[in-house]
């Protein structure tokens, strides 16, 4: 999969549901990234206690608000005094699959919706 500028424009269209979603769906295909494919729902069941508080955190959030919570904003919900727990935390829900995050991109974490 290349990761490139317009994939990620096109995965933070998708995640926020903005546009018409068979467009975006097929030019992110292009890009080999298939988000129709049940594949994409992630199974809750491995991620511990504090990753689930943290992604219903983060899902809740951008309902609300449109947009990814900052890290302070996460740091406060989970109750830790230390940003590079939110970032380990954060690197485990990647490789586990539950969050995509966009490089170099502020608020970049968007988590995966859950089966």
């Amino acid at each position: 999969m290349r990761d490139t500028p317009r994939m990620r424009e096109l995965l933070q269209l998708r995640i926020h549901h903005k546009g018409e979603m068979s467009k975006i769906d097929k030019e992110l295909r292009t890009f080999g990234v298939d988000l129709t494919k049940p594949k994409m729902k992630f199974n809750s069941n491995i991620l511990t206690k504090k990753q689930l508080k943290l992604h219903n955190f983060m899902t809740a959030y951008i309902k609300k608000n449109g947009e990814p919570p900052l890290f302070k904003e996460m740091m406060e919900h989970m109750g830790v005094g230390y940003s590079t727990s939110i970032t380990s935390m954060l690197q485990l829900m990647t490789k586990k699959g539950a969050i995509i995050q966009s490089k170099g991109q502020f608020r970049n974490n968007h988590p995966v919706e859950l089966a």
